[in-house]
């Protein structure tokens, strides 16, 4: 029994000393990173809309239809909403045929008075829980949102719905001010 144990407690210093020589490596090497070539999304003045947002009561939303991606083709969707007071605006897609595994979203974000847009996040659909519907959340950057959606299949994508949504942020409370007051 005493052998037994000797033999486990000699694994067990081995696989330690092992992982400790290993992982540093791994932390060492250099993450590659791909320059974005987005020229055609970025500029603020070639614009494509693919669909115009409906009309909603809330200002806090918007809701595209119709939005159909060809393969190996992008759209990109502006937001006419002002995120100003939001910190985060929240994505979510429903398609027609039931696979957005090669639906790609790109936020970009831009300012008044800016030439360009700039991108800062990404989402993936082959991560959704179901294969025809799903969503993303994103920081906000800048007053002004734009969706890029690329479509990295061979297969046309129909988005039958895209929403937007944009929850405010309420005000910061004021040092003399109670919370309740607002």
């Amino acid at each position: 029994m005493t052998i037994k144990l000797n033999n486990n407690v000699t694994r067990i210093v081995i696989t330690a000393a092992l992982a400790t020589l290993l992982v540093p490596a791994g932390f060492a090497q250099k993450q590659s990173r791909k320059t974005v070539e987005d020229g055609a999304q970025a500029a603020k003045k070639s614009a494509r809309h693919a669909a115009h947002p409906k009309d909603l009561p809330n200002k806090g939303s918007e809701v595209f239809t119709n939005v159909t991606i060809g393969p190996g083709q992008s759209t990109a969707l502006d937001s006419g909403l002002d995120y100003s007071n939001a910190d985060m605006v929240r994505v979510s897609v429903r398609s027609e045929n039931a696979d957005l595994s090669d639906l790609q979203f790109v936020a970009y974000w831009a300012v008044d008075g800016t030439d360009f847009y700039n991108a800062t996040e990404a989402a993936d659909g082959s991560t959704f829980i179901y294969g025809n519907v799903g969503g993303a959340q994103f920081c906000v950057y800048g007053s002004q949102f734009r969706l890029v959606l690329k479509n990295t299949g061979s297969s046309t994508i129909n988005l039958v719905q895209v929403m937007l949504f944009a929850p405010a942020t309420p005000p910061p409370v004021g040092p003399d001010e109670p919370a309740s007051t607002r």
